[in-house]
């Protein structure tokens, strides 16, 4: 047994070690190197970056425009498309208040002009029984006078009744919209 220095047989894991670490030296140092060319070519691009990146943005503008545009037409086509859908609409339930109301109007002008009938020949009965007494008075003068009075009621009646008509008339024109 000699007195020689053992061999350290650690040696050789401490030069895999120092290979490991070179290696992740070396790896850290190219990562810090990208990083500042990375910085660098931010802070100082080059003519060909430069291009790239108008082109970029030219690009996104474009696309972004074509985006607006398409919902700028997508949102006026909705738009014509719910106007023409409430203008239907409101057409066709004016149209049908309209036959509603006309509806209504003729049945009640039949109805009035059903009364009116049977008032105007109560009106007419109750005419000739007066005139009928009126003609048994002796004196002339005061039978002319009376005949004459029966045919200013006569006339007031047919005015009434046609004025009245007319109001009618006039007051469904306005509610329906025919007239101004």
């Amino acid at each position: 047994m000699s007195n020689l220095p053992k061999k350290n047989s650690s040696e050789m894991v401490n030069q895999d070690q120092f290979s490991q670490d070179m290696a992740s030296k070396k790896t850290d140092a190219q990562v810090l190197l990208a990083k500042k060319r990375n910085l660098l070519s931010r802070i100082l691009p080059s003519v060909e970056d430069k291009v790239a990146k108008q082109h970029s943005k030219a690009i996104l503008e474009q696309e972004s425009s074509a985006d607006l545009e398409v919902r700028r037409m997508s949102n006026k086509f909705f738009n014509d498309a719910l106007k023409a859908t409430f203008d239907e609409i409101l057409t066709k339930g004016l149209e049908q208040i309209k036959e509603r109301k006309a509806d209504d109007f003729s049945q009640r002008k039949a109805d009035l002009n059903v009364k009116i009938t049977r008032r105007t020949k109560d009106f007419f009965s109750q005419m000739e029984k007066i005139e009928g007494e009126v003609l048994e008075v002796k004196n002339e003068r005061s039978r002319k006078r009376q005949l004459k009075m029966i045919d200013q009621r006569y006339d007031e009646y047919e005015t009434t009744v046609n004025s009245l008509m007319q109001e009618y008339d006039d007051s469904h024109n306005k509610s329906v919209g025919d007239k101004d």
